[in-house]
């Protein structure tokens, strides 16, 4: 009977955890740009746009660019941000009450993405680690 040994290589399994992860924010990311662009979102009325187009619903949540050119990832090798900087984009996702009485709806943009980040972390990390 012919003698082995098995050593575990953690730092490669490491290196490819590491790899998954950040691609699986990296994809993260485009969703939740892609949300934005998506003509999906309700709105109560239609709107004049700063271009001059009038938009009802269902409509993009891009109007100017704000909330999408605010988008600023931060990758670290285990931790990733993802922060959208404008002013409004905490009203935008959760919705808000204006002073006036109005009434925004929330759309979040990050919401659909953030619920696909695990299950693509794995399956990028199956791929890597076969």
């Amino acid at each position: 009977m012919a003698d082995f040994v098995l050593k575990l290589n953690d730092a490669a399994i490491i290196q490819q955890a590491r790899a998954a992860f950040k691609e699986a924010n990296e994809l993260f990311a485009r969703e939740a740009l892609a949300e934005i662009d998506a003509k999906k979102w309700d709105w109560p009325n239609e709107t004049e746009r700063s271009n001059g187009s009038v938009v009802g619903s269902p409509r993009n949540i891009v109007d100017q660019g704000g909330l999408k050119g605010s988008y600023q990832p931060d990758a670290k090798p285990d931790e990733y941000s993802h922060t959208w900087d404008a002013d409004y984009a905490a009203a935008v996702a959760l919705g808000a009450v204006l002073s006036d009485g109005t009434t925004l709806p929330a759309r979040n943009w990050t919401e659909e993405p953030a619920k696909n980040l695990e299950s693509n972390y794995e399956q990028l990390l199956e791929v890597k680690l076969k």
